[in-house]
């Protein structure tokens, strides 16, 4: 068998087309070369296209920055006035001796935090009229327990027979003694009663509606108008009297004791003093504030002389 050689056949390229080429005319840019373009205002036509840039790039630059120092000194203005100006501006003033409106701000927080722990604290009126209304149950209890000793104590005197004995005489006596008991118990319930009554109806209410800003506000501008009359008092005073008047550091610790223990479970003393942003001292300087008026109006009442009786 002849066997032939078969040749593949050649793959042409095909051809370029013929069309011929077009040419577009650009206009070559050199940086430093003035393009006769005004930059703003008709002013800038002398300056090159990089010339131009860096303008712009350092207007920008200079707009944010003052923008930012702007906003920057704005908040510093807001906050320097809120917290240095407006504080030690005088809310009021004594004979010529003005009280900071930061003074007025802590005795505020001050108060306020004293009428409340007075209504909801562990030893306010709140829990005075819970253990009076215990105290009260418990009365009730004792008088029926008591009220079933006298029923049965009759029925035996009922029993017996007629005429005197000592079992007679034993019997009357625990009756008379169940008597007074009960006499005793009752009067108690009723002074008990009507404190709670007093508490409830009308004390609780009255210091709840005397929790408000304005009422509040206005006591403390008057504590502290009389704090500034009572130590300028003094301060012509003897050592004694200023003695009696002024706090001494055991009643004050005494104090701030009692008033962080009598702040409502429900908060805390550092809770109080980071929510009103004030501080111990601020506290203890108002509490002397309070211990002094307290001191002085004792002062006054023993000063008190009654008027001798003259025929």
């Amino acid at each position: 068998m002849n066997s032939q050689t078969v040749r593949r056949p050649e793959n042409k390229r095909p051809s370029r087309s013929q069309k011929p080429k077009k040419y577009y005319k650009q206009t070559a840019r050199f940086e430093g070369k003035r393009d006769g373009k005004p930059l703003i205002f008709g002013w800038g036509t002398h300056l090159s296209h990089n010339e131009k840039v860096q303008i712009q790039r350092r207007a920008t630059w200079i707009t944010a920055i003052s923008v930012i120092v702007l906003i920057v000194a704005v908040i510093i203005g807001f906050w320097v006035n809120i917290n240095i100006i407006i504080p030690s501006q005088p809310i009021t003033s004594v004979n010529g001796h003005p009280v900071p409106q930061s003074l007025y701000r802590k005795m505020v927080a001050f108060k306020t935090q004293l009428a409340q722990s007075s209504i909801n604290g562990p030893n306010g009126e709140i829990a005075q009229r819970d253990s009076m209304k215990k105290q009260l149950a418990d009365l009730q209890q004792q008088l029926q327990t008591l009220s079933k000793q006298f029923d049965t104590v009759k029925k035996q005197i009922a029993a017996l027979k007629p005429g005197p004995s000592p079992e007679r005489t034993k019997l009357t006596k625990q009756q008379t003694d169940i008597q007074t008991s009960g006499t005793n118990l009752a009067t108690k319930y009723t002074t008990i009663s009507q404190q709670y009554t007093n508490l409830t109806k009308t004390v609780i209410p009255q210091d709840q509606t005397n929790i408000n800003q304005s009422q509040v506000g206005n006591d403390s501008v008057t504590w502290l108008q009389n704090d500034e009359l009572i130590r300028e008092w003094l301060a012509s005073q003897n050592s004694q009297v200023q003695a009696r008047v002024n706090p001494t550091a055991g009643a004050l610790s005494q104090a701030m004791a009692a008033f962080k223990a009598n702040i409502p479970k429900t908060s805390s003393y550092s809770a109080f003093l980071s929510k009103d942003r004030v501080s111990d001292d601020d506290m203890q300087a108002m509490m002397a504030v309070t211990l002094r008026r307290d001191n002085m109006q004792a002062y006054l009442a023993s000063q008190v002389v009654s008027p001798t009786y003259q025929v």
